[in-house]
């Protein structure tokens, strides 16, 4: 017999792994067998082989299994597309409504990829901030502004250590929380690991297949300046002692020859270091590159089923190598993590797990149908550019810049024009509030002098609220970014380059001069006189309902 058919005879029920998937088990098994002999027995040895070999092909079956619920999932998300397009008079209006919300007048018109995300990251988010609030544990991961010195610490919380070796504790098997002296810390960790756990549970719903990690933390963040700059010897000889060698290596295929081995282990972290320095983890954050797994280009469910690469074996390293080479503080990388995971939803929930594939195919159909129905080509599509500006620009491919300290150079120029211009903003925001007045006039039918004074009214009740009114609206999903201003910057693409100290110079500002204050309280006031409009209406038939508010 044959070692695959003996293979498939160990490991029965199979029969859905290719021979070449198959090849690279037993490739790998052999590897890890050589080394687990060095120090165990033979018995012990065929019986972690046999574990590896089993867990692997379950790996794969399951996979599989996912892959055919999603072919199923997308073409129902297609067809639905495919019907939205009759609504619109050109493949380019089409384009552009299943990206971005459109005012246009016709049904689904705001059900757009970006309206999805931000109704994942404001849940996420607003969530997140509610319970923390209730706790009160708000105040005890606001950052701080110190040591001017080594700007490196900007930002980084009292308890943001403690934090990280409770989450680690959390979210293992057999893990001890508590084990810090901090009982807010453990509170912390617990309202962290309920909304990333959540957050996983909406990617795996829409077709991912993120399984728990033990001893995770946060989403890592990694500087591609800072790790530029040091180089490859320099990142290597911090991260190498400090991984969880067994699940970082999990997918390298060993030989049982120690030097080549090692090579491969070198080899690995090399090419993790030249996708880190390049900044090419942004785009595989983004969704925009992945070659294999799930069929199909560029695919988020894989992509973000396998996101982790690095693994450390302990809090204490996790810290180390954040505090030299990560981008963030520990709470900014919670927030951003939120913020990624909802906006990685919303592109799946509305184009399935291959969204870049689903929206080019999405628009050759699209074509195709106009031709069929002989409407003229459309002259936004002959610059075959113009739907990849659309693509990047929702992906976050646009955010990658394309020289490092250029696009640093450039923050720091924009950081200086923020501070020096926009100082009397909180001034230019004043009008706003008869603004809201006319939203509230035009959709439910008030007059403006009452609407304007409403939202006056609700503006200034927000500075004297007992708590009250601040809980309401984050139940509504509104105001949790001025809280989360206090914590973190959540940083994108268009900042990832600008030097620590001045992203956090920057939300200092608009702290103090009030604006962000005031930008929470107008949407605040706003969502309540909403509110209790829509409540004054309930019992009306919609027929009976303001002909805008209807079409809102």
């Amino acid at each position: 017999m044959s070692t695959l058919g003996c293979v498939r005879g160990v490991l029965r029920g199979t029969t859905a792994l290719t021979d070449r998937e198959l090849n690279d088990i037993i490739a790998d098994v052999r590897g890890r067998k050589a080394e687990a002999m060095k120090v165990a027995g033979m018995t012990q040895v065929e019986l972690k082989v046999r574990e590896i070999a089993m867990r692997k092909a379950e790996k794969l079956r399951m996979e599989a299994a996912i892959q055919r619920r999603n072919a199923a999932n997308n073409m129902i998300k297609q067809r639905g597309l495919l019907d939205q397009r009759t609504r619109y008079r050109t493949t380019s209006e089409f384009a552009e409504a299943m990206l971005d919300p459109s005012n246009r007048d016709v049904p689904g018109a705001r059900d757009s990829v970006t309206a999805k995300q931000d109704a994942y990251v404001s849940e996420n988010l607003a969530g997140f901030v509610r319970d923390m609030e209730k706790e009160g544990l708000m105040p005890y991961v606001a950052t701080r502004l110190r040591d001017v010195l080594n700007p490196m610490k900007w930002g980084k919380g009292v308890l943001d250590d403690k934090i990280a070796v409770e989450l680690w504790e959390h979210s293992r098997d057999g893990g001890k929380p508590g084990s810090t002296d901090s009982k807010e810390a453990q509170k912390i960790a617990a309202v962290i690991y309920k909304w990333q756990e959540k957050a996983r549970a909406d990617l795996n719903r829409l077709g991912a297949f993120i399984g728990k990690i033990p001893g995770y933390i946060v989403s890592q963040s990694h500087d591609m300046v800072r790790i530029a700059e040091a180089g490859f010897k320099d990142w290597y000889d911090t991260v190498a002692p400090r991984l969880d060698e067994a699940r970082t290596y999990e997918n390298v295929v060993f030989t049982g020859d120690p030097v080549k081995d090692k090579n491969k282990k070198v080899e690995f972290l090399k090419n993790v270091y030249d996708s880190l320095s390049r900044g090419e983890f942004m785009r595989e954050a983004a969704g925009s590159v992945e070659k294999s797994g799930f069929k199909g280009s560029k695919n988020v469910a894989k992509s973000v089923s396998q996101s982790r690469v690095l693994h450390f074996k302990d809090a204490k390293s996790w810290i180390e190598y954040n505090d030299k080479f990560g981008q963030t503080s520990l709470m900014e990388s919670v927030i951003g993590g939120l913020t990624q995971s909802g906006k990685m939803a919303g592109l799946m929930e509305k184009l399935g797990t291959n969204p870049e594939s689903m929206f080019y195919n999405m628009i050759d159909h699209s074509r195709l149908w106009d031709r069929k129905n002989g409407i003229p080509a459309d002259r936004r599509l002959a610059d075959g550019g113009w739907t990849d500006k659309l693509w990047d620009v929702v992906s976050g491919a646009a955010d990658i810049p394309a020289s490092v300290r250029l696009a640093g150079i450039g923050s720091v120029l924009r950081g200086h024009q923020t501070v020096t211009k926009l100082g009397g903003a909180v001034l230019a925001s004043l009008p706003d509030m008869p603004l809201a007045g006319a939203v509230i006039r035009d959709d439910h039918g008030d007059n403006l002098f009452s609407a304007t004074m409403n939202q006056i009214n609700n503006v200034m009740a927000q500075f004297t609220d007992d708590g009250a009114r601040r809980e309401y609206a984050m139940y509504m999903h509104v105001g949790a970014d001025t809280v989360i201003g206090d914590v973190a910057m959540r940083v994108t693409g268009a900042d990832t380059t600008a030097p620590t100290v001045v992203r956090k110079g920057i939300q200092a500002f608009f702290k103090l001069n009030a604006l962000n204050i005031f930008t929470a309280a107008g949407e605040r006031g706003l969502s309540f006189q909403l509110g209790a409009r829509l409540a004054a209406m309930r019992d009306n038939a919609f027929s009976k309902l303001p002909k805008t508010l209807q079409d809102t």
